[in-house]
């Protein structure tokens, strides 16, 4: 496991130049970005989707809507405790999962019949699958910086991850007008993967100090 998420042991970052030139630090805001923009394409398309393409009534439009949310819920417990319990504290696990996870959820949506029970379930699972992970960033961050230079560095993922959740919508809305919901899920799944690439490309961080413990 060490091997597939680079677990390696780094100096945590002590300067505010070295937060922005840390390529972990930026990878995550990436990271973040897209999992904001998903969340917020849930959060403002899906009720349109489930009205105008599979032709719910409000009352189950309502129901359908609040399935990745409560889903939500499970996956953030879930995620936290599978972190710090079976990976050790291992933060990169999760993260990965949520994205893997997701581009797979994104076919299931795509394929998804026009019944009321499925589609609850596909979003309930849809939720738990995108929240496992993505309240991880912030405990990832934390492995990378200094106390002092923490806020800075979380601030900077958090600041890029609500430009993705503001511009997502709007790229929706363009999609729509010029193809189909087809490709806005192929959209939602594309997010996804490049997160996944770029989870690749980051280190799963062991500050000195507790690399000196663990010897």
């Amino acid at each position: 496991l060490d091997k597939i998420i680079r677990t390696k042991v780094v100096k945590p970052i002590d300067s505010t130049k070295g937060i922005f030139c840390s390529w972990n630090i930026i990878g995550a805001a990436i990271c973040f970005f897209c999992l904001t923009g998903i969340v917020n394409i849930l959060l403002t398309w899906i009720p349109t989707y489930l009205m105008k393409v599979k032709h719910f009534p409000i009352m189950q439009m309502g129901i359908i809507s609040a399935m990745p949310w409560i889903g939500g819920v499970a996956g953030n417990i879930i995620g936290g405790w599978c972190s710090d319990n079976i990976f050790d504290k291992r933060r990169k696990p999760t993260m990965m999962f949520t994205a893997l996870s997701t581009c797979i959820m994104t076919i299931a949506l795509l394929n998804a019949p026009d019944d009321m029970w499925i589609l609850s379930g596909i979003f309930f699972v849809t939720g738990i699958c995108l929240n496992i992970g993505y309240g991880i960033y912030v405990a990832y961050v934390m492995k990378l910086a200094t106390k002092e230079k923490y806020p800075i560095a979380y601030s900077f993922v958090n600041t890029i991850g609500q430009l993705g959740g503001a511009s997502a919508p709007l790229l929706s809305g363009m999609i729509l007008d010029s193809y189909n919901w087809d490709v806005l899920f192929m959209f939602v799944g594309a997010y996804a993967a490049l997160c996944f690439i770029v989870l690749l490309t980051v280190v799963e961080p062991i500050p000195e100090t507790a690399a000196s413990r663990v010897e």
